[in-house]
């Protein structure tokens, strides 16, 4: 499976458990939104757009219902999880979480080469 597929699938684990905090997604972080930002420029050649739907939101691109930026493209906060979500996250989470970063090490190995 491919990662873009990969973090896909890990988001649709994670985002229901963030959304039943209170307050909803409150683990996200500006830096993560930073990280995004350049993270989707470098590795993809992706421009994001701020999509938030608070307009005096430090998360740009977070709306009522998650995030609005591909999971491939924030893989920090795609791969992010409290603790108490952790301890909500299905076994599939951390079968999809280990063979996410084998093959983002693998990626990096490759372009040390």
């Amino acid at each position: 499976m491919e990662l873009v597929e990969l973090y896909r699938k890990i988001t649709e684990l994670s985002q229901p458990i963030c959304a039943k905090c209170v307050p909803p997604f409150h683990c996200c972080h500006p830096v993560g939104c930073g990280l995004a930002t350049v993270w989707a420029r470098r590795v993809y050649g992706t421009e994001l757009e701020y999509t938030s739907d608070n307009a005096i939101s430090t998360l740009p691109y977070l709306t009522k219902t998650g995030c609005t930026v591909a999971p491939h493209h924030r893989p920090l906060c795609s791969l992010w999880l409290c603790p108490e979500g952790e301890m909500a996250a299905p076994a599939e989470y951390w079968e999809l979480k280990k063979e996410i970063m084998e093959k983002e090490i693998e990626l990096g190995d490759s372009c040390r080469k």
